[in-house]
C-alpha cells in the first residue's frame, strides 16, 4: 500500500469507482457460484455449502484421504474449466456493461435508474 494520500473524488468519480468495484464483486460471485455448480457434478448430493467451507471439526485423516484419492488430471481439468468460465463471465459482464446504457428503460425500471 502507498503512503501517499489518495485525492478526494467527486461524487461522480466515486460512483464510477464504486460501480467498478461492484462489477468486479459480481463477477467473482458469479464465478464462485458457477464453480459450485461445476463441482456438484462430481459429488453425489452436492457440495455447495452456501458460503465458505470450514474444515473445523473434520478429521485430518479424512481430509488427507480426500486429497490423496483425487486424480490430479481431473483436478487440473476442473481448474482449467473454472478459469475459462471466469474469463467467459468477465467477457459477458463487460459486454453487458458496454450495452446497458443503450437500453431504453421504461416503467418502474426506467424511473429507478439514473
Amino acid at each position: 500500500m502507498s503512503d501517499e494520500k489518495q485525492p478526494e473524488l467527486t461524487p461522480a468519480e466515486q460512483q464510477k469507482q464504486d460501480e467498478g468495484r461492484v462489477k468486479t464483486q459480481l463477477v467473482v460471485t458469479d464465478a464462485t457460484e458457477l464453480g459450485k455448480k461445476f463441482l456438484n457434478l462430481f459429488a453425489p448430493g452436492g457440495v455447495s455449502t452456501g458460503g465458505r467451507t470450514s474444515f473445523e471439526g473434520h478429521d485430518l485423516n479424512a481430509i488427507i484421504d480426500l486429497v490423496e484419492n483425487s486424480n490430479p488430471a481431473d483436478l487440473e481439468n476442473a481448474g482449467e474449466a473454472l478459469w475459462k468460465a471466469r474469463d467467459a463471465i468477465r467477457s459477458a459482464a463487460k459486454e453487458l456493461g458496454d450495452h446497458i446504457d443503450g437500453v431504453d428503460w421504461q416503467g418502474e425500471s426506467g424511473e429507478g435508474l439514473p
